[in-house]
C-alpha cells in the first residue's frame, strides 16, 4: 500500500485541504493463477487447442469477446484437445477450470 497526500482546492471559498489517499498497487494480474500451471498451444489456431496442466483441468469453456458461452467441454484430466475449427475466426476466451481456480486464456483462431 502507498500513502500518498493530495490538496484538494474549494473553488467556491478559493481554500484548499490536504486529503490522505490510499493506493494498493497490482504488479501482476496472474498471481492467483500462480497455483496452477497452465499451457495453452498452438496460438493462434486454426484446428485444435491443447491444454495441459500440472493438475488435473475440470471443465474448459469458451467464450466469444461478446460475453457469450460458445462451447463448454468436460475434461477431468491434465490435458485436453479443445476442437476450434467450426468456430468463426476471432479472439475467444478460455476460462479453463482447475478445482476452485479458473484461469483465463485469449484463443485466436485463424
Amino acid at each position: 500500500m502507498v500513502n500518498c497526500f493530495s490538496n484538494v482546492w474549494n473553488v467556491n471559498s478559493c481554500t484548499s485541504s490536504q486529503v490522505n489517499v490510499h493506493l494498493t498497487l497490482v504488479t501482476s494480474v496472474d498471481d492467483v493463477n500462480a497455483k496452477v500451471a497452465i499451457m495453452t498451444y498452438p496460438n493462434p489456431t486454426t484446428n485444435n487447442i491443447n491444454i495441459k496442466s500440472d493438475t488435473k483441468i475440470d471443465a474448459v469453456a469458451v467464450y466469444g469477446l461478446n460475453g457469450q458461452l460458445v462451447k463448454t467441454v468436460q475434461v477431468n484430466a491434465n490435458t485436453a484437445v479443445i476442437e476450434v475449427n467450426n468456430l468463426a475466426k476471432g479472439t475467444y476466451v478460455f476460462d479453463i477450470k482447475s478445482g476452485n481456480n479458473i484461469i483465463k486464456r485469449n484463443v485466436v483462431v485463424q
